[in-house]
């Protein structure tokens, strides 16, 4: 019989005791020193591609109500014919992840630094990636989001051998049009040491605020955006080095 491991792990991370296995005290200078340390994942060997500053702009509930999700990327050229796509500049780049998942404010002491977006215990589990397809500020290869900085890490390149190669990481064929991809992960032990399995929930509950703020910065940009629930997460961590279980891929969005 078919284990429906989704309905257990709801259930389950209902407690937030975990029958005991979980106890966090009222005080909290009785809290372990990793509950409260502020962890920063930096490819030491990578040197950073420092963004440009984020530019504040303006934008009320009429901008907010013309969010949707884009399933056309890119535009047909009329004498050419060919589909033409929008590389995305450092400045649009900057102002997407800075004011979706970007550090705001920072202090000497990390643990008084806050983010744009919420975190359970200000435990920050997650982790951004870029997978840029379309040449031009940036060239087709894994970028890491580097908060502390407020840079790109260049990883490696994407093996395309074409656009229809996108779709290994993306299941859906209209996929293949996107400029660039945003891949959030989440460093479980982050969370889970001090809310043990109900960790995972805000782990996701992150990932969510995070993807939230990248489609309606990107709707700020004039960037078309799409949060997939068809990522393949898989040949994504293979992509990315990541085991899969310490860093595991959440969910991706297209761009273009």
């Amino acid at each position: 019989m078919r284990i429906n491991f989704g309905k257990i792990f709801q259930e389950k991370s209902k407690d937030r005791l975990m029958d005991g296995l979980v106890n966090i005290p009222q005080d909290s200078s009785l809290w372990p020193p990793a509950w409260k340390e502020v962890v920063y994942k930096q490819y030491q060997r990578f040197t950073p591609l420092l963004l440009p500053p984020a530019e504040p702009r303006m934008f009320g509930h009429e901008d907010l109500m013309q969010r949707t999700s884009t399933r056309s990327f890119g535009k047909i050229n009329e004498q050419t014919k060919q589909n033409t796509y929008r590389s995305l500049t450092l400045q649009e780049i900057s102002n997407i992840l800075f004011f979706s998942c970007g550090e705001v404010k920072k202090g000497i002491d990390p643990t008084k630094s806050t983010r744009i977006q919420p975190s359970a215990g200000a435990r920050y589990p997650i982790e951004a990636y870029i997978l840029n397809f379309e040449p031009g500020d940036l060239g087709i290869a894994c970028y890491h989001y580097n908060v502390v900085h407020h840079a790109l890490e260049a990883l490696w390149p994407i093996p395309l051998t074409s656009r229809a190669d996108i779709s290994t990481y993306f299941g859906y064929s209209w996929s293949t049009d996107a400029s660039m991809a945003i891949v959030l992960t989440g460093v479980t032990q982050r969370t889970t040491m001090k809310y043990g399995e109900r960790g995972y929930r805000y782990m996701y509950l992150e990932a969510g605020a995070i993807l939230n703020n990248i489609q309606n910065n990107s709707l700020l940009e004039n960037i078309g955006s799409v949060i997939l629930g068809s990522t393949n997460e898989i040949q994504i961590e293979d992509l990315l080095d990541l085991d899969g279980e310490q860093e595991t891929v959440i969910m991706g969005i297209l761009l273009g």
